[in-house]
């Protein structure tokens, strides 16, 4: 649900004249059932309910298109509705590794049939409870190289002890040079 909110709130950002992004797959991502999340966040909360989800979506974009400057593996973890690999203008060679649930993966999958990423994108159908630095491995991730993780809106729903894990196994799975 978080991933379609999401993405429809890049939408709406996307549709304004001073957008700070443009997410021309957003509104197909988010579909119905993110547009009617979207009206209700409005209605209880504002714009007050969405202005950090704009934010930290340019500055993460900024933010990984200049890591790659140097880094070419890029992994997002929760990677959600985000369609990173297919709007932004990645330099030659990157490879952008998204995670999320299997379920979660065949429905963007089904959404952007026909849609050529940006980059090389690899979907990992995996639960992060599971052991996703294996699958990561087996899917290309080369952990002796430096990599740029993005672990965007999900921390805040992980209890203490889960935070901590999953940031002991990107530690683990990080080159000493990785952002």
């Amino acid at each position: 649900g978080t991933g379609l909110l999401v993405a429809a709130i890049r939408a709406r950002e996307s549709a304004r004249p001073d957008r700070l992004f443009t997410d021309p797959f957003a509104a197909r991502l988010a579909g119905d059932e993110g547009r009617r999340m979207l009206d209700a966040a409005l209605a209880d909360a504002g714009d007050r309910s969405t202005a950090q989800i704009v934010v930290r979506t340019r500055y993460w974009d900024e933010a990984l298109l200049a890591a790659t400057a140097e880094v070419r593996q890029v992994v997002i973890l929760a990677a959600g509705m985000d369609a990173r690999a297919y709007r932004l203008p990645w330099r030659d060679g990157v490879v952008v590794y998204e995670l999320d649930q299997p379920e979660v993966m065949a429905a963007k999958a089904e959404l952007l049939a026909g849609e050529t990423p940006r980059c090389r994108r690899v979907p990992v159908g995996i639960d992060l409870a599971e052991d996703w630095p294996a699958a990561l491995r087996s899917a290309g991730f080369d952990p002796t190289a430096p990599s740029v993780w993005l672990i965007e809106g999900l921390l805040q729903y992980l209890e203490e002890a889960a935070a901590h894990r999953l940031c002991e196994r990107v530690s683990a799975c990080s080159d000493p040079r990785s952002i």
